[in-house]
């Protein structure tokens, strides 16, 4: 695939601090943003600022706008700019304000103001951080080929599968969850509450009890004591903490993606929405007009599997060097990665020209492959959690009733001829 576009996308630009004396002699502190540090000092130089310190820093990490949030957005953004004749691109924005949490209006709202002073739109919202590379790259693309139109709807429609596709997840997940939640609490009612009363009975009766009533009574001694609830507590949060710094490291994320993908069901959600992913941002960088390589270093950003992410590294390597998309994809790649159809998705549309439309295809191939998952996990995983939470309980109460049952049969030969 040849880039369309010769230009090179800049992304969210590096911040500088810079120490300097004023005209009144006092010594003042300043930031600017720019594309590297000779253009950084040419501004200050053009302002009459000379620096005695000057260095890039790393500003504290700003929470992003979610698909939903970014889905809602770019829809309504699309719709606002068709008017375009109705009303200038910052009172199209400041409109969309609304659109947004509250956390993010703020540094929103200094872009709505640059954007009316005549800062580009896409420069203005790179400053805000709220926004993710991909969004940026399309929208400094179509700011200088005036299809700012255009890459919202494009932007609308992307998020909004990626979107669809988190509801739907958190839908085929959510009932499972309450009921493994439900689960849980009983069983922890039971033994805290339930069992305890009849131990007391069974002691009084001084009968023998059997293997599982001894289990059971052990387990209720266990689960009450205040050491074991301090040391559930200490583990809930203890262990996002934990999660993090071990993930921290590239070597364990791999292992553990590696484990996952050993899961049979697992295996096929991962791979299948990595596959999307991976489609869907190809096609929207590729109708953008964004380079080619850059696309796919965007396309890595997007990607949450650290062995796909390798493996845009490697595409984007070869790209570089000259390989076809289809070549430099494929080339050494295992099949349980890329798949057969994925791949020859690719070499069609690159050798007829049609590389968009077989994107866009092969997304809609695994977009409707996780739907069916889900579809089948749903119907799979409710009956079988029931069933489970059923025995569970039915399980507890036979436990503890089964020396009454014996001790009713003692009586009754007792009480016989």
């Amino acid at each position: 695939m040849e880039p369309r576009g010769a230009h090179q996308t800049r992304l969210i630009m590096p911040t500088f601090q810079y120490t300097y004396i004023s005209s009144t002699g006092e010594l003042r502190q300043g930031t600017l943003q720019a594309d590297d540090v000779d253009y950084a000092l040419l501004r200050l130089r053009e302002q009459g600022i000379v620096p005695l310190d000057f260095k890039e820093i790393a500003l504290k990490k700003q929470r992003m706008l979610n698909a939903r949030h970014l889905s809602v957005f770019f829809k309504q953004m699309y719709s606002l700019i068709r008017v375009g004749d109705v009303l200038r691109l910052d009172e199209a924005l400041a409109m969309l304000e609304e659109q947004l949490p509250p956390w993010a209006r703020t540094p929103y709202r200094e872009a709505v103001l640059a954007v009316a002073q005549g800062t580009s739109l896409p420069s203005a919202l790179a400053r805000t951080r709220l926004f993710p590379d991909l969004v940026i790259a399309t929208l400094q693309v179509a700011d200088t080929t005036g299809k700012n139109e255009e890459a919202a709807q494009r932007l609308g429609v992307y998020y909004e599968r990626i979107s669809g596709f988190n509801a739907r997840l958190r839908g085929a997940l959510t009932y499972p969850a309450i009921l493994l939640a439900f689960a849980v609490l009983i069983t922890w009612g039971l033994m805290t509450f339930v069992v305890p009363q009849f131990v007391g009975i069974l002691r009084d009766a001084n009968i023998s009890l059997p293997l599982p009533t001894q289990m059971v009574i052990a387990l209720s001694g266990l689960v009450s004591s205040p050491a074991f609830l301090a040391g559930v507590g200490l583990l809930a949060l203890l262990i996002e903490p934990l999660r993090r710094q071990y993930m921290k490291r590239r070597e364990n994320r791999l292992n553990v993606e590696r484990a996952l993908l050993r899961i049979p069901v697992v295996r096929e959600l991962l791979k299948y929405n990595a596959l999307a992913d991976l489609a869907a941002t190809l096609r929207l960088g590729y109708s953008a007009g964004i380079p080619l390589h850059e696309a796919l270093g965007l396309t890595k950003g997007v990607l949450g599997l650290e062995l796909y992410r390798n493996l845009i590294d490697i595409t984007r390597e070869r790209v570089l060097q000259g390989f076809t998309l289809h070549a430099a994809l494929s080339t050494n790649t295992p099949k349980e990665m890329l798949p057969n159809v994925f791949s020859s998705l690719i070499r069609v549309g690159e050798s007829s020209g049609s590389l968009e439309e077989t994107l866009g295809h092969a997304e809609r191939i695994y977009v409707e492959e996780i739907e069916s998952i889900l579809d089948s996990l749903g119907a799979v995983i409710e009956p079988a959690l029931l069933v489970v939470v059923g025995a569970l309980v039915g399980g507890i109460l036979l436990s503890v009733l089964l020396p009454y049952f014996s001790l009713v049969q003692n009586i009754g030969g007792l009480s016989g001829p």
